[in-house]
């Protein structure tokens, strides 16, 4: 009889040892404590698209530009001054700018510079002179054929022959050392501040 005792005392006691054994394994699996995600800053590229100019709310400036500029690509320097520049880039066709704007911009400058200088040549009067008839006959009540009729001539021929080249678009804005506002900086596209504005926020 004594021997049963025994027999049963250790089996309960190893029975509670056991449940208690299972029970710190849980104890000590449930206190692991989750630790809170670490905040990410976001890029600078980020920080202007979905930003807004102080001048103008209605829209986030990624959505403005995008809109007016479809084919436009992002991207971000920093200049040896340490500032960081987010830049947004496209094209626009000759046409466009060949209206106003075009002298601010290099490309454009150029190009315009080479037309002019070829409707001065002997190559751009020889087209004058092939298409002065179907020139003066279309245009004749318009322009009061002027003593530069040839180079008028020659300039509207070129310029339609050309009016789709690509005429690089930059639009540069810089960073503040907060990391999280930033301020318009520059343009190519030889507009002043309000005259971008107007055209991307319109």
């Amino acid at each position: 009889m004594k021997n049963v005792i025994i027999v049963v005392i250790l089996t309960v006691s190893g029975f509670l040892t056991a449940c208690h054994t299972k029970d710190s394994n849980t104890q000590t699996t449930t206190q692991v404590s989750a630790q809170a995600p670490v905040p990410v800053s976001p890029s600078p590229i980020d920080t202007v698209r979905n930003g807004y100019l102080e001048s103008n709310k209605t829209t986030t400036v990624g959505k403005a530009l995008e809109g007016t500029f479809p084919n436009g690509t992002w991207k971000t320097f920093i200049t040896q001054k340490g500032v960081t520049i987010v830049e947004f880039d496209e094209s626009e066709p000759f046409g466009k700018f060949s209206g106003g704007g075009c002298a601010a911009n290099l490309i454009c400058a150029a190009l315009y510079n080479k037309f002019v200088d070829y409707c001065k040549s002997d190559a751009g009067k020889a087209l004058y002179s092939k298409d002065q008839s179907s020139y003066v006959a279309e245009n004749a009540l318009e322009m009061k054929l002027e003593q530069n009729q040839e180079q008028a001539t020659c300039w509207d021929t070129t310029t339609k022959q050309h009016a789709n080249d690509p005429i690089p678009v930059v639009v540069q804005f810089s960073i503040n050392h907060d990391g999280t506002t930033f301020q318009y900086e520059a343009n190519d596209m030889g507009l002043g501040t309000e005259a971008l504005f107007e055209k991307i926020y319109k």
